[in-house]
């Protein structure tokens, strides 16, 4: 009986843990397990992406060996590169095979280098690695800026086409015989030793071979030299003459130390700047005839003026009691003198305010600065009567930076009421040519000023500037730098 109960209650156990087991995982265990997951997959994911960029860095530089391997072949069996090729046109010649009179007698690899189905993929971005061809070296290397290939594969056309080309024999195979050369059997039976024939033997000298021609390099149809700014409209056209006969060569140019770029034929634009450096040379079609030009280099020059200005007023003299606010050296971009003599107590005032300027060719005026003359009411032998003026110009371009100095002459009329013009008071300058020097290219440049537009209440003319009593009058001062001998 007792045993009956002990098997009731391990069944009815068995059952309770059965009834337990079948409840699943809770909501905690299913979220970490989703977690843990995630994690594995993304490490996964980083690995993957690092083996493949080092698979794909491994592969090019395999490939870059092998066609370093391919271009010894090539150049050891008659082949030629010229010094102007680039990446795509070395693969080009890689995949020729020699012309049918060439392939006769060559002794040597007579068929391509590569599969004419092999592609290789461009690229210029900067950063990544490629296979860039150095001419120098004759040989690609693996670099991470220019132009170059990233990677190769097999192209989609699978019926590519091989291209022939005439390579250079340096060992012929036999004409005549089954050997690798020309072979003649002279043996002879021999009736006594006295007897052998003795047959002088020709001194065959060997050909020579024909000279490479050094090609002509290009005509400018413009020399280089110092050219008038107003000859750039807004740039100069200068194209490029080939010398030599059509098919021997292709013309290469560079600007300013830029990579060379062959020469399409349309006129090369140049710009207005200080100076401008072409370089060009004619590149051999056919190395095994032709060699590549010497480079022939022009300088295109011409002169402008770029750069800003600003001035102040300092040194007045007038009367005895001359009154300003320019005492003890001090410079200011504003000038007041006199002792007013109406209710608004107003002096007499000169301010003068700067200007930049921009691309400014000798002999054309361009604003070197504004300047504004209040002509207050003030009391005699309190004036002014002439002031200092010193004007910094900062020539950015060409790079000069210089100071002058000149005189403004100062003026203060009598008020009689007759007209405005007749009480106006006024500057004059009495020299408009001004103490400014400064070399450039060789020559000299003064500066010369003049008074332009103005506002009413006033009037000017070459040297002077009249503004009405009471009034402002606001004008342009002009400058224009000129060569001198």
């Amino acid at each position: 009986m007792l045993s009956a109960e002990i098997m009731k209650t391990s069944i009815n156990s068995e059952e309770t843990a059965t009834r337990k087991s079948k409840k699943g995982f809770s909501l905690l265990e299913l979220l970490i397990v989703v977690a843990v997951l995630s994690s594995v997959a993304s490490a996964g994911y980083l690995l993957m992406s690092g083996l493949t960029t080092t698979v794909q860095a491994g592969k090019l530089q395999s490939d870059t060996v092998t066609l370093n391997n391919a271009v010894r072949t090539y150049l050891t069996n008659g082949g030629s590169i010229p010094g102007s090729a680039d990446a795509p046109e070395v693969l080009a010649r890689l995949k020729t095979t020699s012309d049918g009179p060439t392939r006769q007698r060559l002794a040597g690899i007579r068929g391509s280098m590569l599969d004419a189905r092999l592609r290789g993929i461009l690229t210029a971005q900067p950063g990544a690695d490629r296979a860039v061809w150095d001419p120098a070296k004759q040989r690609f290397e693996l670099k991470t800026a220019g132009v170059g290939f990233s990677a190769f594969d097999l192209g989609a056309d699978p019926a590519a086409q091989v291209v022939e080309e005439r390579r250079s024999r340096t060992m012929d195979l036999a004409a005549r015989d089954h050997w690798v050369w020309d072979f003649r059997d002279g043996s002879t039976p021999r009736a006594t030793p006295s007897a052998i024939p003795v047959k002088a033997v020709a001194n065959i000298t060997p050909p020579v071979p024909a000279p490479i021609t050094r090609l002509a390099p290009p005509d400018f149809s413009m020399p280089g030299t110092l050219y008038d700014f107003s000859a750039f409209n807004p740039n100069l056209s200068v194209s490029l003459v080939d010398r030599n006969a059509p098919g021997q060569s292709r013309l290469f140019y560079s600007i300013d130390g830029g990579p060379w770029i062959q020469y399409s034929g349309r006129p090369l634009n140049i710009p207005p700047q200080f100076t401008t450096t072409v370089r060009a040379y004619a590149a051999a079609v056919n190395g095994e005839y032709f060699e590549d030009s010497d480079q022939r280099t022009e300088k295109y020059e011409t002169i402008f003026f770029t750069g800003s200005s600003s001035g102040k007023f300092h040194s007045p003299l007038g009367d005895a009691r001359l009154l300003t606010n320019l005492l003890g050296g001090l410079k200011l971009p504003t000038f007041k003198w006199g002792d007013p003599a109406t209710p608004d107590k107003k002096q007499n005032e000169l301010n003068f305010t700067g200007a930049q300027f921009e691309n400014v060719p000798p002999d054309k005026e361009f604003v070197l600065g504004t300047l504004s003359y209040y002509n207050g009411t003030t009391w005699a032998s309190t004036n002014a009567t002439s002031v200092q003026i010193a004007i910094d110009l900062d020539l950015t371009k060409p790079g000069v930076k210089e100071s002058l100095n000149f005189t403004f002459k100062l003026q203060s009329t009598p008020n009689q009421g007759k007209s405005a013009d007749a009480d106006a008071d006024y500057v004059y300058i009495p020299d408009v040519s001004t103490n400014f020097r400064t070399i450039i290219k060789g020559q000299t440049f003064a500066l010369i000023l003049r008074f332009g537009e103005h506002s009413p209440s006033g009037f000017t003319t070459i040297d002077t500037f009249h503004a009405h009593e009471s009034k402002t009058l606001r004008g342009t001062i002009y400058g224009r730098l000129t060569a001198v001998n």
